[in-house]
């Protein structure tokens, strides 16, 4: 049986990791060392989503073709070398994005993709608060709109957008956005 990862309970699950990350995440934010943040998001061992991962009772590849990051069951190593890490089928993709002005790149390579949920993680810059969010989410929805020619993106293969920004604090802050079929509206996870 196939184990589909709902929104919600990847949303869930990511944020429990972030807070307990919280620490790592904000030093290297503060950093603005951009390659070793990502790192700290993707790394085979000790990456956040990898974390993530594991908690779902998954297993976890990085980089898969062009993707980020991959959640996957089982690899198919009848028709393909062990280290191949070929998965027979995706539970969920990821992709990770510092630059948002480039985000837009990865949500349409994340529609191409067959897998019950995609993920994007992105960095709207706090300056620009939610208004740049809702831009930047209503052209995520464009995107969408037009590569769902079989209209299933809704219900069968989920669009889940995952906004980083930081409070007054400094803290990071994560909003998940679930896409419709049309648009984009908050998902409340609690």
């Amino acid at each position: 049986m196939t184990q589909i990862v709902s929104p919600e309970d990847f949303a869930r699950t990511f944020q429990k990791v972030v807070n307990h990350r919280k620490k790592a995440i904000k030093g290297l934010w503060d950093n603005q060392d951009a390659k070793a943040y990502t790192t700290l998001f993707v790394d085979r061992e000790v990456g956040i989503l990898r974390e993530v991962c594991e908690r779902l009772g998954l297993k976890y590849a990085t980089p898969w073709w062009t993707i980020d990051a991959i959640y996957y069951e089982a690899a198919d190593v009848e028709n393909f070398p062990v280290a191949w890490r070929m998965a027979k089928h995706l539970c969920v993709a990821i992709e990770h994005e510092n630059n948002v002005g480039r985000s837009h790149y990865e949500i349409n390579k994340l529609s191409l993709f067959n897998a019950p949920l995609k993920v994007l993680i992105a960095y709207p810059s706090r300056d620009t608060g939610k208004h740049a969010e809702s831009i930047v989410l209503s052209r995520y929805a464009r995107i969408l709109r037009d590569a769902d020619i079989f209209r299933n993106f809704e219900l069968k293969l989920r669009q889940l957008v995952t906004f980083g920004s930081r409070d007054q604090n400094g803290d990071p802050v994560w909003r998940h956005h679930l896409y419709d079929g049309n648009d984009f509206g908050l998902l409340n996870i609690t």
